[in-house]
């Protein structure tokens, strides 16, 4: 027996999109490993409409999936009434009152969260021997800065998330912006004022953060009496 969901057509969206982002492949390759067209998987991976099985059958294999369950999603939202919204990207992507809902915007603020804290403190501690011109420290810890969590969890949330959830979201991730430590280590350029521009980015950091908890309390905080 099929599983049941909510939403079958989010749902295969949110899977493939996961699977995108666990592989790290963009969408040149994606194009190359399906044979597809860039509007058939931009539509696929967006949830815009109910993609064709072979279409599936292609994503699923070039991302290295059991199509099984990737197909039965796509069955399942084909029988849905397709009376979708054309501005479904524009709109909220959240209804409030769907308990189901919550607890998965909770999950994936959750989640967000850990990973941005994790994300946020191993930027910080490559960015301290850069502050400090230890050119030799820096280059190992920037090398071994790994931001995919962040981006995943981000990218989950783009899919499903409230779009001031997002853009919250999207803040804390510009932010951490890996290039900024790399051309600093090229360029052998380390900001003015080590200790002063610590203590900004810290709380350039917490304020982000904080940004990111009160836009997701607006849809669950302050409605559940709960936190993020």
């Amino acid at each position: 027996m099929e599983e049941a969901h909510e939403d079958p057509l989010a749902e295969l969206a949110l899977r493939l999109r996961t699977l995108r982002a666990q592989r790290g492949l963009q969408m040149g390759a994606l194009q190359l490993r399906t044979g597809l067209g860039r509007t058939t998987i931009s539509q696929a991976l967006n949830g815009n409409k109910v993609p064709s099985e072979a279409t599936v059958v292609a994503l699923g294999g070039a991302l290295g999936s059991d199509v099984g369950p990737l197909l039965a999603l796509r069955r399942a939202a084909a029988r849905v009434p397709q009376a979708r919204k054309e501005s479904r990207g524009k709109a909220p992507r959240y209804p409030a009152a769907d308990e189901w809902q919550r607890e998965k915007l909770l999950k994936m603020c959750s989640d967000f969260t850990a990973a941005a804290a994790d994300a946020a403190r191993h930027y910080l501690e490559a960015l301290t021997p850069i502050c400090r011109e230890d050119w030799e420290l820096a280059e190992a810890k920037v090398a071994a800065l790994d931001m995919s969590s962040l981006r995943l969890a981000r990218q989950v949330l783009e899919l499903g998330a409230p779009k001031e959830v997002v853009a919250a979201a999207s803040k804390v991730d510009k932010l951490l912006d890996v290039n900024t430590l790399r051309q600093a280590i090229f360029h052998r350029e380390a900001p003015e004022g080590e200790f002063g521009y610590l203590m900004l980015m810290l709380l350039a950091v917490d304020n982000r953060q904080s940004e990111f908890v009160a836009a997701a309390r607006k849809y669950l905080h302050d409605e559940e009496g709960g936190t993020t």
